[in-house]
């Protein structure tokens, strides 16, 4: 399809300029319009693609629930990375990986993973691949998509990122983010709870 709409649009093109060049105000009529409407079929295109998978625009037209309870292992967003309670349980030495240029990223646990800014020690992002963590209400590695929609409701987005199929909820009061990652068959492989600017 893509291949007959390249070539209409070259042939118009080429009417485009030989109207130009015979002056022939009909034909230069009729090779812009067509010209025009090509263009703005493939911006279209492009910008419903762009749109459809992007996590930001996501979270502006998802209807927003309550997630201030939602914390991993007693941990909320915005804790510090250097808070007692994490040093305590998960040793003195965190260390981030080097493997991000925008964000840290610290291993806390095989499974758990928590972010924050290079230049802040707030969390801002927590990766669960464990199935022994759970969200507040009880959703974990294992759990299916039913399950979670059961939990969380129906006021939830979906997109697709590194060919995972993902449901996300969204409260638009804190602007977090929390994400389940559905692989074979809607069982959640992973889940993540973030803000609505993480990438």
């Amino acid at each position: 399809m893509c291949i007959i709409i390249s070539f209409i649009f070259l042939g118009c093109l080429v009417c485009l300029v030989l109207g130009i060049l015979i002056r022939n105000k009909f034909i230069i009529k009729i090779s812009s319009v067509i010209i025009v409407s090509i263009l703005a079929l493939f911006a279209f295109i492009f910008l419903a693609l762009f749109l459809r998978e992007n996590k930001e625009f996501k979270f502006y037209i998802t209807k927003s629930i309550n997630l201030s309870e939602e914390n991993i292992e007693g941990i909320y967003l915005d804790d510090s990375i250097d808070d007692y309670k994490i040093k305590n349980k998960y040793g003195k030495s965190i260390t981030p990986g080097n493997d991000n240029t925008k964000y840290n990223y610290y291993n806390l646990t095989d499974g758990f993973e928590i972010a924050t800014n290079k230049d802040d020690s707030k969390i801002i992002r927590f990766n669960i691949a464990d199935e022994n963590i759970k969200t507040s209400k009880g959703i974990h590695v294992g759990y299916n998509k039913n399950q979670i929609i059961k939990s969380y409701g129906k006021n939830y987005y979906t997109r697709i990122e590194q060919g995972t199929d993902i449901i996300g909820y969204v409260d638009k009061g804190n602007k977090w983010c929390l994400e389940f990652w559905l692989v074979e068959n809607n069982i959640v492989g992973m889940f993540r709870l973030d803000y609505k600017y993480m990438e």
